[in-house]
């Protein structure tokens, strides 16, 4: 539900109402709706309008014309239905007022300013600020402006031959006639139109004397293709006149390539205008029609070669899983890079269309950790998912996906935490990013259950900082558990470099990324796991409470990246250059305001950039958990980024897209606690 826009970005914007635009036409023009949905999410539409005297329509239907594959807007590949429908062109000084309403096969709902049950695919309601009787929008119909050109004509398709326009004649000179009667001034005809569109149909009224007024009814329906088959569409014009000129609205389906038949019947009858009842024997028709057995002049268009990649993701009792994030890599001869990323539906299905001849991998990531992400075939790892080349136009099916429940792992645990640091995870293993190593603050305890793969009893175990090595003490009461305290004492200057020490141990501060490996002695020998690292990052933001304004301890923030954007610079602002950019320290007024693009942005994924040689994001972890200080940081490469926050007692949140370089510290996320009403208290149970 979107009107076109030279600047779309600057009107989609998720969560806000979106507006209808305010217009003034001219005379003997035709009115177009467009509502462009997401397939079957809408069953039918209508037009109600009026001009407040006794000319209305309370139920003009809407046609639906598609489907449509499209990345609409930068929306992503998605399928979409376009509903149209058309209010007659009225007299100058005319003021229409119309409502639009939708169903969806259980609601009706008007789109309205506020409360409509149905939204846009931005999670839009659809407002008119031009308020008007009966809480109707409007437009008006105002004089043209001499030399000003009413329309532009549409250009069918080259390789058709179009259909004769019908041009008004003269009023004719009427010969007396003895019986009422309506022709119209096309007879039967082909309609050699590839496309769907609207066409306007035209004739006249003839009269006996007996009958000085009458009221005219037409119809039309699409008789064939049967798929697309509609009901008779009614107009019913009062007071016609002998010799009358009308014209009517009907709709052509345009022609697929595998039709054989497509056949729009057009019917007009009058009636009288005191009883009602028709005053013709018979009705006047009109068929345009195209038929693929003799209309050699007019060939079908050619069919489109689709090259496709779909499956399903279940469990293994073949439950159907719904929203699994998909995401498609392709091989363009040096790197993998994600192309697409899609959800799966309530059928677990998930597809991918207009693809073209390549190698492409799957990867199937269930973010809400409750089932095991993995890539296509049964594989957990990017270098060993399986290649999937296609050739043009091929259809690639049960690229499927059995995913298990998540493993419960040994965690890493870390407490008592003074000083700046966030806490990030992978797998069983835990990422420490602080930025307090500049500082004489950081203090925290490192504690891990220890593992011997013989089964045995751990007799020891150290914790390595790189290549140092900090003895861990057991557990009391806490079977095979140790710990070990990581104290920040001291922070200087030597030799051209800053040095921090840690439990007394020289570090150089300004390459401090190490990784974090716990030694384990089982019957007598060493066994070592890496249990994770810790690193040197800059905060990049911190998340608060709107109410209290305080830090937000526990907070989950997941990273996002716009492909294909860029950072703004300075010259951009001046030359108009902002698409498919976002607001940069060099750019921005004061706070960021750009909202972000949340149909666009993708996860980064680590793992294929360290196949790729790359590296997008430093932690190599795309969630980071918030410390006692609210903060969260990464390095990033450059590029548009955005954050997703969720808290528990929180709303969740999008924070704004921001560009780097230059490095960005300041992209805070404002959390709006959650209402006593929405929050739900389990009642505790004991057994």
């Amino acid at each position: 539900m979107y009107h076109s826009d030279s600047n779309p970005a600057a009107e989609l914007v998720p969560g806000q109402n979106y507006p209808f635009r305010t217009v003034e036409i001219y005379p003997n023009t035709i009115v177009e709706f467009y509502i462009l949905a997401l397939q079957g999410s809408i069953s039918g539409a209508k037009i109600v309008w009026t001009t407040g005297a006794g000319d209305e329509d309370t139920n003009s239907v809407m046609i639906r014309v598609g489907p449509v594959t499209n990345n609409f807007h930068g929306q992503g590949l998605k399928t979409y239905e376009i509903w149209r429908g058309v209010i007659p062109f009225k007299p100058a000084g005319t003021t229409i007022y119309y409502r639009v309403q939708v169903f969806d096969g259980a609601r009706v709902a008007w789109l309205k300013a506020t409360g409509g049950d149905i939204k846009n695919a931005l999670g839009q309601n659809v407002k008119n600020f031009d308020s008007s009787i009966q809480n109707n929008y409007s437009y008006k119909v105002v004089t043209e402006p001499v030399g000003t050109p009413t329309s532009t004509a549409v250009t069918p398709m080259a390789t058709f031959t179009p259909m004769a326009t019908a041009t008004p004649t003269a009023t004719p000179t009427l010969p007396v006639v003895s019986t009422p009667n309506v022709k119209f001034d096309d007879q039967n005809k082909v309609a050699c139109y590839p496309e769907a569109r609207w066409m306007t149909v035209q004739g006249t009224v003839y009269l006996p004397a007996e009958y000085p007024t009458a009221n005219l009814q037409t119809n039309w329906y699409v008789v064939n293709p049967r798929d697309i088959k509609t009901q008779p569409y009614y107009k019913k014009t009062l007071g016609v006149t002998n010799g009358q000129r009308f014209s009517t609205q009907i709709y052509w389906p345009g022609i697929r390539p595998d039709d054989t038949v497509v056949e729009n019947h057009i019917g007009a009858i009058l009636l009288d205008s005191k009883t009602g009842n028709p005053i013709m024997s018979y009705g006047a028709s009109l068929d345009y029609f195209w038929n693929a057995a003799y209309t050699d002049a007019c060939p079908p268009p050619v069919k489109k070669v689709e090259t496709m990649i779909t499956g399903t993701v279940t469990i293994s009792d073949g439950t159907p899983l719904k929203d699994i994030a998909v995401s498609l890599y392709r091989y363009d001869g040096q790197t993998w890079q994600v192309i697409s990323q899609t959800t799966t539906n309530t059928s677990g299905h998930y597809q991918f269309t207009d693809l073209t001849a390549d190698t492409f991998r799957v990867f199937f990531d269930d973010r809400t950790n409750t089932y095991q992400d993995e890539y296509y075939d049964d594989v957990k790892s990017f270098d060993k998912a399986v290649n999937i080349t296609l050739t043009a136009g091929e259809i690639r099916t049960n690229v499927n996906a059995i995913l298990g429940k998540v493993v419960p792992i040994i965690p890493t645990e870390i407490t008592n935490v003074t000083g700046d640091v966030t806490i990030a995870r992978k797998d069983d293993q835990i990422i420490i990013v602080t930025n307090d190593v500049w500082k004489d603050k950081l203090f925290f305890k490192i504690t891990r259950r220890a593992v011997c793969t013989d089964d045995t009893k751990p007799t020891s175990a150290k914790l390595f900082v790189g290549s140092v090595a900090f003895n861990m003490d057991a557990v009391w009461g806490r079977d095979g558990v140790y710990e070990v305290w990581l104290t920040q004492t001291d922070h200087y200057f030597k030799n051209g470099f800053w040095y921090t020490k840690i439990n007394g141990v020289e570090f150089k501060a300004e390459s401090f990324d190490y990784d974090l490996v716990m030694d384990v002695t089982c019957s007598g020998k060493e066994e070592k796991k890496n249990i994770g690292r810790i690193v040197l990052v800059d905060p990049s933001g911190k998340v608060t409470d709107a109410v209290t304004g305080s830090l937000i301890e526990g907070a989950t923030v997941t990273l996002y990246k716009v492909p294909g954007w860029r950072a703004q610079r300075a010259d951009d602002i001046t030359t108009g250059n902002l698409t498919s950019t976002c607001q940069s320290v060099a750019t921005k007024n004061g706070s960021w305001n750009q909202p972000a693009p949340t149909t666009l942005g993708i996860l980064p994924n680590p793992e294929v950039d360290e196949l790729n040689g790359t590296q997008e994001i430093s932690p190599s972890v795309v969630s980071q958990i918030t410390g006692t200080n609210g903060r969260y940081s990464w390095d990033v490469v450059e590029g548009c980024w955005y954050v997703m926050v969720q808290a528990p007692g929180y709303n969740s949140a999008v924070s704004m897209v921001v560009g780097v370089p230059p490095e960005v510290t300041d992209l805070d996320v404002v959390l709006q606690p959650l209402s006593r009403e929405t929050i739900i208290y389990l009642p505790l149970i004991v057994k």
